[in-house]
């Protein structure tokens, strides 16, 4: 009766693609989601959108999916401290208002766009504030 207690969910991997696309664009964007497979003997991580194929090479797809895929990579491999930083110059990038175009609202302060960037500006966006935590 309390849904919310839960910090996982299994299924099969029909319905947990299903679940997470859906999450992710509650959130504000497919473009917002990592997700990971993990078996017994490996594991695999990427971007819940797929491959996005109609807007490769157009510098307009969000590439924090496949980036907070990288994170959850790096927590499975026990690289904590370096999940963390990305993870961080990440959550200060979007505070800073520094968008791609899937969430870039810049007449909704609560969403605080700044600026509407492409793909290489907001991973470089993210690299530049590597090392920075989030400060809300």
């Amino acid at each position: 009766d309390d849904p919310g207690r839960f910090d996982v969910i299994l299924t099969t991997n029909l319905y947990g693609d299903i679940i997470s696309d859906v999450a992710v664009q509650v959130a504000g964007s497919v473009g917002l989601g990592g997700s990971a497979n993990v078996g017994d003997s490996c594991a695999m991580f990427e971007a819940v959108h797929g491959s996005a194929p109609d807007i490769s090479g157009k510098n307009i797809a969000n590439p924090s999916g496949l980036l907070l895929g990288s994170v959850q990579m790096l927590q499975h491999i026990r690289q904590p401290g370096a999940a963390e930083q990305v993870y961080n110059a990440w959550l200060r990038t979007i505070e800073d208002g520094c968008h791609t175009v899937d969430i870039y609202q810049p007449d909704n302060e609560e969403v605080g766009s700044k600026y509407k960037m492409g793909t290489k500006e907001f991973a470089d966006a993210v690299i530049e504030r590597l090392g920075q935590e989030p400060q809300k």
